[in-house]
């Protein structure tokens, strides 16, 4: 039975660090993107767990801005090559959003 009480907000994907640890959690929130990080500063039970933010759309387009700029033949190299080995980069093109 489906609690009439309970409205969905939103679907989200994890992500992991090497050993297993969560690392962020984020999907789509209208249109905005919602972004849940572990509190790695928990030092006692009453600090949360996890904190929250909101992430406005514009985020893809501020990271390409603060890029240096690369020809289309770079880009095309980077895509194929894939992410660096030990990269802590936050890669989220394989979330369906």
């Amino acid at each position: 039975m489906r609690d009439s009480t309970l409205i969905p907000l939103a679907g989200l994907w994890a992500k992991y660090n090497d050993d297993g640890s969560l690392k962020v959690m984020s999907g789509p929130l209208g249109n905005a993107r919602l972004v849940v990080f572990p509190n790695q500063y928990k030092k006692e039970d009453k600090h949360p767990d996890f904190n929250v933010y909101v992430q406005t759309n514009d985020y893809k387009k501020d990271k390409q801005e603060r890029l240096p700029s690369k020809t289309q033949a770079e880009r095309t190299a980077t895509a194929q090559e894939g992410p660096p080995q030990g990269s802590n980069e936050i890669n989220d093109d394989d979330i369906p959003f």
